[in-house]
């Protein structure tokens, strides 16, 4: 079982997904707002996320929690690459295909907080 710190760090940084999340599917939202908000989940996820370690995890809880950390790590940095290409679209069907883009890092990324919050729920 995931300790009450990591459950507690995974929900914090599945706060601030869901915070992009609602920046990128607003269309009209400014591009500083989905910086800002990229910014936070960013630190969040730095230091917060990155941090963490298997210590005193049972095994089987800590191979899939090692699982579920390496590919929030792969997901994350596909985001990173994604937003930027958002930020740099200046076609709207571009624009359309980058929101899009990250819109399935983000689905992936708060898939990956849930799965890690509910390790601390066995």
């Amino acid at each position: 079982m995931l300790s009450s710190q990591h459950c507690a760090r995974y929900q914090q940084f599945l706060v601030s997904l869901q915070v992009l999340q609602q920046t990128i599917s607003n269309e009209n939202a400014a591009k500083s707002t989905l910086n800002e908000n990229f910014r936070q989940a960013k630190q969040v996820y730095q230091s917060e996320i990155v941090p963490l370690n298997s210590e005193g995890l049972e095994g089987a809880i800590a191979s899939r929690w090692q699982s579920i950390q390496t590919e929030l790590n792969r997901t994350f940095r596909l985001l990173q690459t994604d937003i930027s290409f958002l930020q740099m679209a200046r076609q709207s069907t571009t624009t359309q295909q980058r929101r899009a883009s990250c819109q399935q890092q983000l689905t992936r990324l708060i898939a990956g907080c849930e799965a890690a919050i509910a390790l601390g729920n066995h």
